[in-house]
This record gives C-alpha cells, structure tokens and sequence, in this order.
C-alpha cells in the first residue's frame, strides 16, 4: 500500500470518531479542515503532503505519527479511557476486532463502559476485551487565552455570517463596525500608565487580550491594517477579503482571501488555529 493511501485509510478509521453516520464522513473532514467537500473527499483517498498530514492530525486532535500507522485496515479506532499513574486520561486506541481472553496478566485490551470504552491491563479486569494494538494518549491542551480574531467590514450580512462561522470554529470573534472601536481593540491597556498605577488598574480590571487576527473587508482595508499595527506597536497579522487576485506579504503580514467564509477559514487556521471544544 503506497503511504499516501495508508494515511486516507487511517482518516477513514478516525473519521467515526466525530461523525457516527458514514453518510456525513466527507462533509466532517470538510468543516474539520475548512475546506470544500471535494478537497475532504480526496484526502480521504490519497494524502500527498506532509503539509496535509500534519493538518488533517491537528484537525482530527492526534499525533500526526498516528495517521501512518500500518496496521490491518480490520482494526478499529475508538476514543476511550486510560488509567495512568492513577490519572484518567483520554486516549486514541486501536483495537482487534474479536474479544479475547488472554493468559498474560499484562494484555491491554479495551472494554465498552457505558457510551464509551475503558482501557486497561488484563490483571486489573479480568474478562474478556478487544485486544488493543497501538495506544496513544491525548494531553489536555490548556490554553490561557482564547484565539481572538477582530472582524470589520462594510457588508454587515458577510461579516455576521463570519462571525457565527468563527464562533463555531472555536474563535472569539469581536466584531467592531466602526474604526474606533476596531482600533480601540489593538490599543494595550494602560499604556500610558506608570508602573503603579497599571498594577493597581490590573488588579481592578483583568488584562484584555489583544485580537491574534484581523480580518477587514473594506475598500479602506490596507489603511487600516496598516493603523492596527502602529496602534498594536507591531505588525498585526491581517487577512483582507477582496476578490482582487493579489499575493501575501510575509513581511507585512498581509494575507488575501475571496469574499468566501470557508476559504477565510481555512487560511485562518493556518495562522492560527481555534480551540474547538472537546
């Protein structure tokens, strides 16, 4: 099997784990991914990037290693839990498909629990389970701040629809109708303060966090990358949505999008991905 097709077959496998009819697998892998419902049908066929890879593993939440494994195309995937020095974990197994009752005390087999599975040794619960070939624990991935994506533009119904649409995506998206207040959002709290005196503001008032994103829509929108970021002190990385066909500006963190909520998405998880809820 060439690798591009063993890595579709283990989206294939992992797919289940978000989408329990097999009619809606495309269209999963497509909203996971933000891209069309062809590209996700294609990547669960062949995956011929590494740049692919390590997407589709980010969007599935497992190590990238995983989507390359070999094993039997019989093997099935589940979500379950570990226990781990006393701590339970979540984890990604993959299990045999016939149960087994193993003579060694220290077979790792897997045991429906309720809506879900258990994993643990054979000495811990003795009976028969469903042998499980590779195990991969999931870290719980604390973030301190949310992805923050500051949103203005001059098509109100556009810029609603994104908003929802980042939302979803695990986004906080502020959305600012006037240039002030988009501006106002880039301006560090208390900057002008000294020292003490923003100690004690901050203990009154938590430290806003600064958007991670711009994304303007507006025949003004170079203008107003260009204020966000003498405003922010840095360079604030800016996607603009114009239908215009032009090329990104690393340096300027400029990227350009078509006035399209997937396509912005999609870009926008390359920069910076969002934290959906688990």
């Amino acid at each position: 099997m060439m690798l591009s097709e063993r890595i579709a077959q283990n989206v294939r496998r992992l797919i289940p784990l978000f989408e329990t009819s097999p009619r809606h697998y495309v269209s999963t892998l497509a909203r996971l991914l933000g891209v069309h419902r062809s590209v996700a049908d294609r990547h669960m066929r062949h995956v011929l990037s590494i740049e692919m890879l390590e997407r589709i593993a980010a969007a599935l939440g497992v190590p990238p290693a995983l989507l390359l494994d070999g094993t039997p195309e019989t093997v099935q995937a589940i979500k379950a839990k570990v226990e781990v020095n006393g701590v339970r974990s979540d984890c990604v197994a993959w299990i045999e498909p016939e149960l087994v009752l193993p003579v060694a005390a220290d077979t790792l087999l897997a045991w429906p629990d309720g809506n879900g599975w258990q994993v643990g040794r054979f000495r811990y619960r003795r009976e028969a389970g469903r042998p499980v070939v590779r195990l991969d624990v999931i870290p719980e991935v604390v973030a301190d701040t949310e992805t923050v994506v500051a949103v203005h533009g001059d098509d109100m119904e556009f810029v609603t629809r994104l908003a929802r649409r980042l939302s979803d995506e695990g986004y906080s998206a502020v959305v600012c109708h006037d240039v002030y207040k988009l501006m106002n959002e880039f301006r560090r709290p208390n900057a002008q303060l000294a020292h003490a005196d923003e100690t004690r503001a901050n203990r009154l008032e938590p430290r806003r966090h600064l958007p991670d994103i711009l994304i303007v829509q507006s025949n003004a929108a170079d203008s107003l990358a260009t204020q966000a970021s003498i405003v922010a002190g840095e360079i604030v990385q800016t996607i603009i949505v114009t239908n215009a066909v032009r090329e990104d500006d690393l340096v300027a963190g400029r990227f350009f999008a078509p006035k399209n909520v997937t396509r912005i998405l999609a870009l926008l998880c390359d920069l910076a991905p969002g934290q959906i809820a688990g």
